[in-house]
Parts: C-alpha cells; structure tokens; sequence
C-alpha cells in the first residue's frame, strides 16, 4: 500500500467508526396531547423508543418525571412495558421491559391535573438500557406543557425579526409589541416565548422593558415579564443567536399570559418564522443537515469520501 493511502485510511476509519457509533444509539421522543392543559382534565403522554443498532440488548426502561400534584390515570398502547409504577421515594414514573420485542415500541400514559393548578409544567425523562454488558442512557429529553388559560381578544401581540434570514452564528433581532384595546385591569402580564433549540437569548432593550426575565435551559423557553403593568403599546426587543452549526429554517411562538380583573387570560399565540440562508447550489443546507443528524462534520465526510475514492483508484493499480 502507498504512503498516500496509508495517511488517508486513518481518516476514513475514523469517520466509517463515527457511522456506526452513531446507529447503535437508543432514541426516545415524546408526544403531548393537549398540548395545553386545563385544571382538573386529562393529559396524555406517548413515549416512543427507537434503536437501529445491532448490538444485542440485555435491558431497556426509563423513567419520567411528572409536575408535582399530577397523578398517573392509566396506560395504553401497543408496547406497554412490563413493569410501570411510581416510585414513592422519587416521584417518578419508572417503567421496565422484560420483552421489548420489535421497535419502535409506543406507549401513553396517562395524567390527572390537579384543580386551581394554572402554572406552565415540564416533563422531562430518559432511557436506561444495556447493550450487551454496557449500561447507558439517553439524554434528558424535556418537554413543555402549558396551561390553556382562556383567549381574551383585548391583549394582543406583534413580532418582528430582523434580518428575516439569519446567518448561523449571528445575532438577530426580535421586536415585541403589545397592545391592550379594552377595559378592565391587566395585571401578571408575562409575554412566553418558545425559541428554537440551541438558540440564545440575550437581555431585552428599549420601549417598556421586562424587569422579570428567566430562561428553562430544559425547554429553551424565554419568559419576559412586568411587576407592574407598563403603558400601552408596549414595545421592547431581544437578541437572540442561532447556533454556528444550524442550516434550517428556525420558529418562534409565543403568547402573553396576563390576568383580566384577576382572572386567568391569554393573548392569541403567535409564530414568526426565520428563514435560513441559502447554500451554494438552490439547496439551504441540505447536506450539511443530512451530515448534522448523524452526528459527523459535513467536512470529515467529504474527507472520507475522497479517501474512499482515492483508495479505489490505489486498489486497481495494485
């Protein structure tokens, strides 16, 4: 074997071994439904665990971590575990196969909300199993749960970014109008933002701004609020900064919880989207995403690629 291909073999092994790490991985992802929730009604919660892997599995459950005063109702689905109980020493809802069988395997649980509960939950897990004697998990996965509070028309909410299309790495700029056409007493306001994953915010400027500002890392949900009820419009901005890695186009939500002569009230909620920038070619970030969701650069798998190429031309001369 030439010297050129033994520099170039490394390389390739490498980024081949980077593949198969990769597809021995377990996923779970979970479904909510409703999304938001009302006081003393029901919630149902579907799980989904996936592996593509080869290596043999030996054990498989997890765990999930319900909002405080939330009871467990019941179970449904195909691929109900084993074991499914709530440890009373933790809280947790806790879940183990004896027989996983084919995947994906899907099951619901079911919640009971507590009456007078009006606050945002999130509920986080994971999977615990074992690939033949290694005993691993997945990271935490974390999803939001709102309560629906009632729609009032009188409190409503504007959004504006700029650039509309943001290039990875750089800052942009989110403008908020809130605007009240009505009577009655607003107080509580909070303004609920759901940023894209991994994006991060900064400090609101300018206008009428929230001196209550909290972050959940869990969910990446940016909550911006008033001790005291502000003068309408009331108009502030935030930056925020996309990942130097991200390539697809990207969303915002989010509504202004808010109490109407002491009740519980929410704007309508708003989506505004962000528009990634174009890659060479008429694709935005087409191959660099596809190289993104299995975990490797984009540049290690060109690399390989060419060291695939190079060693078929090597291998027919030799």
């Amino acid at each position: 074997m030439s010297r050129f291909a033994s520099v170039l073999l490394p390389a390739t092994l490498a980024v081949v071994a980077a593949f198969g790490a990769a597809a021995q991985g377990v996923t779970l992802t979970r479904s909510v439904s409703p999304g938001a929730f009302l006081p003393g009604g029901t919630v149902e919660v579907t799980l989904t665990i996936n592996y593509t892997g080869s290596l043999r599995m030996t054990a498989l459950g997890g765990e999930e971590a319900i909002p405080p005063g939330w009871t467990l109702a019941g179970f449904s689905g195909p691929n109900l575990p084993g074991s499914r109980l709530i440890n009373p020493d933790t809280g947790l809802l806790e879940y183990a196969y004896f027989n996983q069988g084919a995947f994906p395997l899907s099951f619901t649980y079911r919640l009971t909300v507590p009456e007078g509960d009006f606050a945002d939950h999130v509920i986080t897990g994971r999977v615990r199993y074992r690939l033949n004697a290694g005993e691993l998990t997945t990271p935490e996965l974390s999803t939001p749960v709102f309560y629906d509070a009632p729609p009032d028309a009188t409190i409503a909410l504007t959004r504006t970014v700029t650039p509309e299309v943001y290039t990875p790495g750089e800052p942009v700029m989110v403008t908020v109008t809130i605007s009240h056409d009505g009577g009655g007493v607003i107080t509580g306001m909070v303004l609920r933002e759901s940023l894209p994953e991994g994006w991060t915010p900064e400090a609101p400027t300018g206008g009428c701004v929230p001196n209550l500002v909290t972050i959940d890392p869990r969910t990446n949900v940016l909550r911006l609020g008033h001790t005291e009820t502000p003068e309408f419009p009331c108009s502030f901005s935030y930056r925020v900064t996309p990942p130097a890695s991200v390539s697809a186009n990207a969303q915002i939500t989010g509504v202004v919880r808010f109490r109407l002569n002491g009740q519980e009230r929410s704007s309508a909620e708003v989506a505004t989207e962000i528009t990634a920038p174009e890659i060479p070619g008429g694709c935005r970030g087409c191959a660099r995403a596809g190289a993104q969701k299995l975990g490797v650069p984009f540049a290690d798998i060109f690399l390989a690629l060419l060291a695939l190429a190079a060693l078929a031309g090597l291998s027919r001369r030799m």
